[in-house]
Parts: C-alpha cells; structure tokens; sequence
C-alpha cells in the first residue's frame, strides 16, 4: 500500500496524491529553466520533488552570481506560490545522507542523490527519476544505478540552422514573374530545411550557380556582384564560393527583415557584414543612426564591477568595444570614401557605440541596432533588447554559439540559439548560419580545431 499523506518537514516526504511518476530536480535545471517544475509535473500527472539542499545553493546563487538574480527571483516565487496553495505535485525534501556509507556530507551533489535515494526506499512502487544537467551529476549517479536523466524541454536543437545553404538544380524551379523563381512543391520547404528568408543555392551546370533567398513561395535570386563599402563575398578557402555571405548581404541590406541574427565561428565575418550594411543604409537616409552594442562579460559573470575600474565611462567601456572600433578600422582603410563616410557619421552622433546596458533602457525609432557578441546576451536581456526596436529600425544579432562566455555555457540553451529558432520562419526575420573563414587560416584552425573541456 503506498503511503499518501500530509507533507512533513525532516528526512522524507509523504505523497499527498499518487502520482504517475516522481523527477527530483537538481539545481541547475530549475535555475537554466525557472518554470522547469510546472513543464515536469506534466499537466499535474508527476510529482515534483527539490531537494533541500537544492534550495539551498540557488540561495547561495544570488550572492555568488548575481547575473542569475531575476531567474532566481522567478524559481523562489514560483515554489512558493506552490507551498502556499498546496500544490499535491510539488516538495521540498531531504534525505537523511547518514543512512548512505558511501555519500559525502560535505558533497552538496550527495545530498541530492541521498533525497533520490531516500525517495526511491519509500516508493519503490512509482518510477523515479533524478534530473540534471550536471555532468559529474551522471557519472556518480550512474555508477549508484540511480536512474538519471537531463532535462531537455529547454533545449535547442542548433542542428536545425548550423549547416551551409542547400544545393538544388536549377531546372526544378520555374521562372515566373519579375526573374522569380516558383516554387511548385518538388521540395517541402516549409518542414524547415529552407524557412522563410532563408536560402538555397541553384545550379544549371557545374558552373553555372547562384544564390536566391525565400520569399513565401517564391525564390528570388540575389545579384552576383552583390557588395557592400568594398566588401564583397570571399573566403580563404580554395575553390569555395561564401554563399553564406551572399545571403547575408540581402538580409542585411532589406528593410523588411527587421530581425537579422548572424551566427557562426570567429572569423566569418558576421560582425564586419553587419556594420558596413549598417553605414551603407544609415548614409543612404534609409536609417537615422547606426547602434552599435555588445555585452560585457566579467570573471565570474559579474555585471557590476565597472566601477571598480580607473577612468570615466569612455575609459571603462574601451576594452570591451575595441573590437568594434577595429572593424570600423578596417572598412576606413579600405578607400577614403569609406574613411569619409564613419568620419562624418561619428561626428554627427549618427553612429553610436555603447555598452549593452545603455542600450536597453532606449525605444530606438529608425536605428539600426546591431547586438555583437549575441552569444553572451540571456534570455531576459535579447527579449528587453528587441522590445526595444521601434519603428522604422532593424536589430541584427551576431555570434558564436561555440564561445558563450555566460552560465549556462551550453548553446542548446543559449538566448541566441532561442531566438534564432523561435523566430525563424516568421516574414520579417532571418538568418543565416555562415561556414567559411575570411579573416585568416590561422583563426579557422583555432576555431574548429580547437574546442572547450
């Protein structure tokens, strides 16, 4: 007979209702995803249990990484309301981590598993599972034949934009109106391979080739001779064509793609890509200002040590932005025109360089926004920073999910890995996945050659 009762504070818990199963909740589930207890508990049919000492680190949390402040707000809120109402699916629990010879009491992981363990001697009848997304986590868990699985609600699949553009022969499309080319149905376009402003290459011989991007059931094909301040589409490696880049340069320059994210490994281009569009169309009147941002990592993901550093804010903030001021750099050495043009933007205040965080706080009306270093941007900030556009503006988005430099340091739960799926397929956003090295040999190597423990 199982055991359903009131819910007691100690070592253990009691069911109020039997539930189909049981998920323990490591911290790092709830604090990588705030509403992770309601999408386990599975329309009120599992019951949720965190372990006491769980509540204890994503205390410990706010002191330690203060970045994690609001999610840790939203989680604290959320089991509260629950115990206040009573939820019958939801627990805060322990195990007595004594009864268990081979757990370590100093081991915060281990009192875990001793409420797993502790869990599973009073309901051996009901499946229990303990989910994290900690990778020691699973190796001790495991070799204790516990049960163990990640969570995966909050995860993206990146597979679904890191890839090069498709190849199609030509002759399966046909020509309709103003050089269009239609889709006729050959090719299920819509099941994601190619979304909406989303691009494919064609080709009517081996070389005879082109790129075009997707306009509802449309393809339109973008000029070959397509460039911007002098930059053109090239990589460094032999005999490859950058059609990556071909299609950046028409999300780029098209006002109605209001939201461009550029993803892609160091030295691509994506940040270069974006700031020539940027000049180009703010001195053809198009856009009123060029924004440039990107946000500040710190040891330790502290976001509120800049006072701590000598000099004004200029002096403070030219670290992190340098890399902006070298691409600008670069386009001014390319021709005086070129020199000219940011010369005369910077000293109408048309182009704007800031820290992230004065970039949020603004309603930017006619501006292009151009958000570097993306990866490193959370959820909360990349919604308050596209909430920001208003009308008339474009956000581009750029980065490298493999060098996220923020908690989690994972890309499937990365803000910008979200906001390129979530937003892709919609008619004013695009993206483009670019796969070819323009800055050297060298930084492709170290790129994907080199990778993170």
């Amino acid at each position: 007979m199982s055991k359903v009762g009131k819910s007691i504070l100690g070592f253990g818990v009691k069911l109020k209702i039997r539930p189909e199963k049981i998920n323990i909740v490591d911290t790092n589930v709830i604090v990588d995803d705030p509403p992770a207890i309601g999408r386990l508990q599975d329309d009120q049919t599992n019951a949720v249990i965190v372990p006491l000492m769980a509540v204890k680190e994503i205390d410990a949390l706010k002191h330690t990484k203060p970045i994690l402040s609001s999610r840790i707000s939203v989680v604290v809120k959320d089991m509260n309301s629950r115990q206040h109402r009573g939820d019958p699916y939801f627990y805060i629990s322990q195990g007595n981590i004594r009864n268990y010879p081979d757990l370590d009491p100093s081991n915060p992981d281990h009192h875990v598993i001793a409420t797993y363990l502790s869990v599973q001697e009073d309901y051996p009848d009901i499946p229990i599972t303990l989910i994290s997304n900690d990778g020691p986590m699973h190796t001790f868990a495991l070799a204790l034949g516990i049960n163990i699985s990640e969570y995966e609600a909050n995860r993206a699949d990146t597979s679904v934009f890191e890839h090069a553009l498709p190849h199609y022969p030509a002759m399966d499309f046909s020509i309709g109106d103003q050089g269009l080319l239609t889709i006729d149905g050959c090719y299920e376009f819509s099941q994601g391979e190619v979304p909406e402003n989303g691009g494919v290459v064609l080709h009517g011989s081996s070389t005879t080739q082109f790129a075009c991007i997707r306009e509802g059931n449309s393809l339109r094909p973008i000029p070959a001779d397509i460039s911007v301040l002098g930059i053109q589409p090239h990589t460094l490696l032999p005999e490859a064509t950058n059609w990556e880049m071909h299609l950046a340069f028409e999300q780029l320059l098209n006002p109605s793609k209001e939201f461009v994210s550029l993803v892609g490994r160091a030295g691509t281009g994506k940040t270069l890509m974006a700031i020539a569009c940027g000049l180009k169309q703010v001195k053809q009147g198009r856009y009123d200002k060029v924004m440039i941002t990107r946000p500040f990592v710190y040891m330790g993901d502290r976001k509120d040590m800049l006072g701590a550093l000598p000099g004004g804010l200029e002096e403070k903030t030219f670290p992190w932005l340098q890399p902006i001021y070298d691409n600008l750099e670069f386009l001014a050495s390319l021709s005086r025109e070129n020199d000219k043009v940011i010369k005369e933007l910077q000293g109408s205040t048309r182009l704007e360089i800031l820290p992230f965080y004065q970039a949020r706080g603004r309603t930017l009306n006619r501006v292009y926004l151009i958000v570097d270093e993306g990866q490193n941007v959370t959820h909360e900030d990349m919604i308050t920073i596209g909430s920001r556009a208003g009308n008339g503006s474009k956000v581009v988005v750029t980065g490298d999910v493999e060098q996220i430099d923020i908690y989690p340091r994972d890309k499937r739960v990365n803000a910008l890995s979200h906001a390129v799926i979530d937003l892709m397929g919609e008619e004013i956003c695009a993206t483009t996945y670019l796969v070819h090295p323009v800055r050297s040999m060298l930084a492709n190597l170290v790129a994907t050659r080199l990778r993170r423990s």
